[in-house]
């Protein structure tokens, strides 16, 4: 950040602006040199200062958000003291990550609505967006569960065949016409 004040201000030589450099860029001084040194106009160095200073009030808000949370967390201290004691959960918990570890152990569930919603996810648009997908859907089941105090509902796997009952016998007939098949549809007799 200092370099690209240092560039927003356009004074230093890229020299001077490559010692700027800390920790593992400290042994890259002179790459940093020949990449600082080019040409920068003054409106480079104006549109350079309007992203800096973005940034800072960006910081600033965060920060402002990070009190009010705080602020809004103080009648749940105790709880929160309590779950700080587990290893590897701190004020923020790493909720993305869990909640996306969460989600792939529930893809693995034989039988499971999450396997099956999971699944039909990927297909379409792959694992990390359909970890996710399924992720949301956790926090979702824990809100509801929390707010209606009621226990856990697994939905099953064969859920969204249910509800698209139609379009699942469609996409089935198709797929065995595909193959070669005639299929007729009767249904069962109670």
């Amino acid at each position: 950040m200092e370099m690209l004040a240092a560039l927003a201000e356009g004074g230093a030589t890229p020299v001077a602006m490559a010692e700027l450099a800390r920790g593992k860029l400290r042994s890259k001084r002179d790459k940093l040199a020949q990449a600082l040194s080019g040409r920068l106009t003054e409106n480079h160095r104006f549109l350079l200062y309007l992203h800096l200073r973005q940034l800072d009030r960006l910081e600033a808000d965060t920060a402002r958000l990070d009190d009010r949370i705080a602020d809004k967390m103080s009648p749940y201290r105790k709880q929160q003291k309590l779950l700080t004691q587990i290893p590897g959960v701190d004020d923020l918990a790493h909720l993305k990550t869990t909640l996306v570890m969460s989600a792939m152990s529930a893809a693995r569930t034989r039988g499971s609505y999450y396997k099956d919603k999971y699944y039909r996810l990927k297909a379409r648009c792959g694992g990390v967006k359909a970890a996710m997908a399924i992720a949301h859907k956790t926090l979702i089941a824990v809100f509801h569960m929390l707010a209606n105090n009621a226990p856990f509902q697994e939905l099953g796997a064969a859920y969204l065949d249910q509800r698209s009952k139609h379009r699942v016998t469609k996409a089935l007939v198709r797929r065995l016409g595909i193959l070669g098949y005639d299929v007729l549809l009767q249904p069962k007799a109670a």
